[in-house]
């Protein structure tokens, strides 16, 4: 019996030192051990529009999770804006997320976990014109995550 305990114990040690060191590995731990990740950094990328949707990858990419409050879409002439509320209620059907760490609205906002990644969808109103086209997202601490987009490139 005692020789269980023991064994257990010692396993359990084993796993959790296991876990924390690939942790440290996987997450830059041991590299970069003053932590300068202290904000989100959202990566816009592959946005198209086709039949009146813009769609666009985001792609947390380092530091805590992200919490879009504002998301705005300008072609120059027309603006789409999406507040906090909208966007913490936006549809789960409009999000495609492609790891494990779900992009998701919650009450107030549109979280962006760390590592999430997801494909989201955002409907535009009849006689937005499709060149030109900026997409903004702003972060609860306010740091602006911007992609300029241009058809005719």
């Amino acid at each position: 019996m005692v020789k269980n305990k023991r064994l257990t114990f010692g396993l359990t040690i084993f796993l959790f030192a296991i876990s924390m060191i690939l942790y440290q590995y996987f997450f830059s731990g041991f590299t970069d051990l003053k932590n300068p990740a202290k904000s989100p950094n959202v990566v816009i990328s592959d946005v198209g529009v086709q039949d009146s949707v813009l769609t666009f990858q985001g792609y947390n990419k380092g530091g805590e999770s992200g919490y879009i409050i504002n998301a705005k879409v300008t072609d120059g002439n027309f603006t789409v804006e999406m507040n906090a509320e909208e966007l913490g209620n936006y549809p789960k059907d409009r999000i495609e997320n492609k790891n494990i760490n779900t992009v998701k609205g919650n009450k107030y906002s549109l979280q962006f976990p760390r590592g999430g990644k997801a494909i989201i969808d955002i409907e535009l109103p009849v006689g937005f014109k499709k060149e030109n086209l900026q997409l903004q997202l702003t972060d609860v601490s306010g740091k602006v995550f911007a992609y300029p987009y241009n058809k005719s490139k």
